[in-house]
């Protein structure tokens, strides 16, 4: 019988608001698969593991404590043979400093919930825009302690895709996310 070896598929990751790094992967796996473990570098040569994986689809890990600076990370397959194979390498920068946010759902169908993460205090501006570029929605916030929350109701909004923006008080796109209106 002839067995293929495991094919990724896909391989990424992704810093969450609560300073942690997700990774997700996919890949084909063939009856000799035993598991998946994940290994992470500072220096993209010296890699240590950090989680071992032996469940089925989807495949993730979460790294509770990414380093400053440079996080890389690989998926090493190992057979039950003790044969193993390697993904690519991604990486992930974490600066403590930078800034996050996190829409949810997406899609939308009554409320919009947006986190957003500061490295300070700031005066930040929300901007919702349709796809024809006009501005649907407008408001400002204070944040005092390097986050904030926005809900917003959104049912009476037409049905379509939008764009989320945040400015800080400089002006400076701060980051860009599309959402969809259900």
């Amino acid at each position: 019988m002839l067995t293929l070896p495991v094919d990724f598929i896909s391989f990424n990751g992704k810093l969450l608001m609560d300073k942690t790094i997700r990774l997700d992967w996919k890949a084909e796996t063939d009856i000799n698969h035993s598991y998946f473990n994940v290994e992470k570098s500072t220096n993209n040569f010296t890699f240590t593991s950090i989680g071992r994986i032996s469940v089925k689809p989807p495949y993730f890990l979460i790294d509770p404590s990414p380093n400053v600076g440079n996080n890389y990370y690989r998926i090493k397959q190992v057979d039950n043979d003790g044969k193993y194979s390697y993904s690519k390498v991604i990486n992930i920068v974490y600066d403590p400093s930078a800034f996050t946010m996190q829409i949810y759902p997406n899609p939308i169908r009554d409320v919009l919930n947006l986190k957003v993460s500061l490295s300070g205090a700031e005066n930040i501006q929300l901007q919702v825009s349709d796809m024809q570029g006009q501005i649907v929605l407008k408001k400002t916030k204070f944040i005092t302690n390097g986050i904030g929350e926005f809900n917003i109701d959104v049912r009476s909004w037409p049905s379509q895709l939008y764009s989320v923006k945040i400015i800080d008080s400089n002006n400076k796109v701060l980051g860009t996310e599309k959402i969809i209106k259900l």
